[in-house]
């Protein structure tokens, strides 16, 4: 799943959740799209990849 992908991302690049969510969303958001219970919208993937 995308949330999945997005969390072993940003584990391999060493970033906790609150780095990843600076300015751009909620930590509880975040948290939601990585364990597959929220879909981001496609800015806010956009964003979260970077």
């Amino acid at each position: 799943m995308l949330g999945n992908c997005l969390k072993k991302a940003r584990q391999k690049n060493a970033l906790s959740q609150e780095e990843v969510c600076t300015n751009i969303c909620s930590v509880r958001q975040l948290s939601r799209i990585e364990n597959n219970q929220s879909l981001p919208s496609l800015e806010l993937f956009i964003f979260i990849s970077q």
